[in-house]
């Protein structure tokens, strides 16, 4: 999940793991927040790895 966050979102290695283990300890995490289009492109791009990925409006 690291290396997924780190090549899809260009995040450091610190952040990533930081999302990581809050996917891990509380089930998820907000790893971008932005233009719908971005949004839809970063979690199409997420699952292609595997991983489970969901997009919500912003309240």
């Amino acid at each position: 999940m690291v290396f997924v966050f780190r090549t899809v979102l260009h995040m450091d290695k610190n952040t990533a793991t930081r999302h990581m283990l809050e996917v891990h300890e509380a089930g998820s995490s907000v790893v971008f927040s932005g233009n719908k289009e971005r949004c839809e492109y970063y979690t199409v791009r997420i699952k292609d790895y595997g991983i489970k990925a969901s997009l919500e409006q912003a309240s």
